[in-house]
């Protein structure tokens, strides 16, 4: 056993936790597992389950992209680094002015 039992034990674990979430994401907007299958790829809460697998698991991207019907995996890898970019680009601007009393003025960025 060793070593390898102990990886394909870790890998059953992970499959486990990843099924779960999915399982949990899509009770949670109150999809079916058939729903995955009908809508778009790039549908923003497959997005959004897609990240969290990302975060919380070691689950690859092409995994991701077959359990949630999103096409190929490199789809799913450009879909994640455009949601990336949004939300850098989004917290940048909302940090960027900073409101003295009734003007606003912008601080300079620090990067």
């Amino acid at each position: 056993m060793g070593e390898y039992h102990y990886t394909e034990e870790r890998q059953k674990s992970e499959d486990q936790t990843a099924r779960g979430i999915v399982a949990a994401e899509l009770k949670r907007i109150g999809w079916t597992a058939e729903d995955l299958k009908h809508r778009r790829k790039r549908d923003a809460k497959k997005v959004r389950i897609a990240q969290r697998l990302r975060a919380e698991t070691a689950m690859t991207l092409k995994w991701i992209a077959e359990e949630l019907q999103m096409g190929a995996w490199t789809h799913v890898s450009n879909l994640l680094s455009r949601q990336r970019r949004e939300r850098m680009a989004v917290g940048s601007t909302q940090t960027a002015f900073r409101p003295v009393g009734s003007v606003i003025v912008r601080a300079h960025p620090s990067f």
